[in-house]
């Protein structure tokens, strides 16, 4: 394969080519650089541009601005911050007030991979409405679909929601409908962390399909699962939602990371009404004794279980996925492989969740060479072409003259994540070489320091 200026220009027989540098790869595969649907790198590339949780996977684009947290809009930033809750972080400058801001922030930070950005509803609905629990008046919803517009004609490559998190849980589906009409207008993708991810699963499915009925936009069900025991084996009737809508005309696919412990925030356990007016509000009514027992019973009846401080031991072991419906969602055809992760440095002390550092080869080394769930090319599609498609790039996820050389270049026997519960930030292994835009940012296993990301506009 020849790269010239950053560009594919050949794909020959080895030996068919003379170029100033040449990068071998003895009994590795040459795929596209992978590219994750489902990233909130937004909050934290510019603390670490270097990216090295994904560098050392082969991932080479993430699409931000997932589950209806972006950082843009905002026009207010205290207002936005409050809405970012616990994904705003201390290196996040923001220093912007829309897209192309952000846009131009993350450039000059020179982010070794390419960050793609969407607009969340949590952002849209924190400018437009704030913080409160209500329903948005005509002209707020007007204000949203403004702001969404805004940032489509920017470059944002979608929208999401997130509506198990506060602002956007407060959010209708006849005003989720609304933006995503907006979004198909301007091509956007609509991504999805649904309303349920555990007994009302079907219910959440049925909703976001509706949503993507009726305004036609291109839908994207974000990290499918079923949470807990009492709901494993849900994900064969979602699934088979989604390829009954597909049949119908309905242009929607999934994601999913291959694990089978979640993680998210403790707040998006509180019923709605206690995150109402934010983080200040939510205090006053934990210490009014009448506030917390109601948000105390409401958690137990929508958990399941008691809430007293000895299940915070029992809590640090979540009923999560079950592998055998992780599994059935990996190996279905509409689905891509995603982290919902972040940029992490590999010298952190708290313990996340290890899908920064180890989703892409937890496949390959995992479902792919052990289990034998995917063959090879189905997984690299999974991360490749099938994710780019999904968001409207034809210049990346492919091997072609005239395509962007991103590309991963790694050792199938011997690919492995690293990475565990309790060590996360362990590096992956097993990658030899990654370009970006034609330059080497991982080469022999090690990163060059190169940083030749971009944000790719939508167009």
């Amino acid at each position: 394969m020849a790269v010239t200026k950053g560009t594919i220009t050949a794909l020959a027989e080895p030996g068919t080519v003379e170029a100033p540098v040449t990068l071998r790869a003895d009994g590795c595969v040459v795929t596209p650089g992978f590219i994750d649907l489902h990233s909130h790198a937004d909050f934290a590339i510019e603390d670490h541009p270097a990216a090295d949780s994904a560098l050392y996977q082969g991932v080479t684009t993430l699409l931000t601005g997932n589950c209806g947290f972006s950082p843009f809009p905002a026009p207010d930033r205290t207002v936005a911050r409050r809405a970012a809750g616990f994904l705003d972080r201390a290196g996040v400058s923001w220093d912007w007030t829309d897209f192309d801001g952000y846009a131009r922030a993350v450039q000059a930070t020179g982010p070794a991979i390419n960050i793609a950005g969407q607009a969340g509803h949590s952002a849209l609905r924190a400018a437009a409405v704030g913080l409160e629990d209500r329903p948005a008046t005509p002209a707020e919803l007007d204000r949203m679909r403004s702001l969404l517009a805004e940032a489509a004609e920017q470059g944002a490559h979608g929208f999401s929601t997130g509506l198990i998190y506060a602002p956007g849980a407060y959010g209708d589906a006849a005003e989720v409908t609304a933006l995503a009409t907006v979004a198909a207008e301007h091509g956007l993708l609509y991504s999805t962390h649904m309303r349920n991810e555990s007994g009302r699963l079907l219910e959440a499915v049925a909703e976001a399909l509706e949503t993507a009925r009726r305004s036609g936009v291109r839908l994207e069900i974000s990290h499918l699962k079923a949470m807990g025991p009492a709901n494993h084996g849900l994900v064969r009737d979602a699934l088979r939602m989604i390829k009954e809508a597909r049949a119908g005309g309905v242009d929607v696919t999934a994601d999913v990371y291959p694990y089978t412990a979640s993680s998210t925030t403790l707040t998006s356990r509180l019923p709605g009404w206690a995150m109402d007016g934010g983080t200040p509000r939510l205090l006053e009514r934990l210490a009014d004794p009448a506030d917390r027992k109601r948000i105390v019973a409401e958690v137990r009846e929508r958990m399941g279980r008691d809430v007293d401080p000895a299940g915070v031991v029992i809590a640090a072991l979540p009923p999560g996925p079950f592998s055998g419906d992780v599994a059935e969602v990996l190996a279905h055809p509409l689905v891509s492989v995603a982290s919902d992760g972040w940029t992490l440095r590999p010298t952190g002390e708290d313990r996340p969740h290890p899908r920064s550092f180890g989703t892409f080869v937890r496949v390959l080394g995992g479902y792919v060479r052990k289990r034998g769930l995917l063959d090879l090319a189905e997984a690299v599609r999974k991360m490749t072409s099938l994710p780019a498609s999904r968001m409207g790039m034809t210049d990346r996820g492919v091997l072609r003259p005239g395509a962007v050389a991103d590309v991963a270049v790694f050792d199938p026997a011997a690919v492995a994540e690293e990475a565990t519960f309790g060590e996360p930030y362990r590096l992956a292994t097993g990658v030899r070489h990654v370009l970006v835009g034609g330059e080497a940012a991982l080469r022999a296993g090690a990163s060059t320091g190169a940083r030749n990301g971009v944000v790719p506009r939508a167009r």
